[in-house]
């Protein structure tokens, strides 16, 4: 399987893809210089996850930082989009 990502910064009023293209979601969190992050099993990682079913980006968000770092997000601006997909290619 071909694993070459793409990446996409946002600019500041561009929208995200359409909901059925984002299959996870994660969050860069900053606060006095600190980055939030959690431990796993992986390791040291920053909170994020997969959206279920019918579930939009921004909730899917929320939820996993909750689940994940027990924080409530209240204020979300998205920033990069990493992708296999074909459509990334064409923004």
């Amino acid at each position: 399987m071909n694993k070459k990502y793409t990446s996409h910064f946002l600019g500041n009023n561009e929208e995200l893809p359409p909901k059925e293209n984002i299959s996870a979601v994660f969050l860069v969190a900053t606060q006095d210089g600190k980055v939030l992050s959690v431990q796993n099993e992986r390791g040291w990682d920053i909170p994020g996850g997969h959206l279920e079913k019918g579930e939009e980006p921004f909730t899917a968000l929320r939820r996993e930082v909750l689940e994940e770092a027990g924080a409530i997000v209240d204020s979300i601006k998205p920033y990069a989009i990493l992708s296999r997909a074909e459509w990334l290619r064409e923004i």
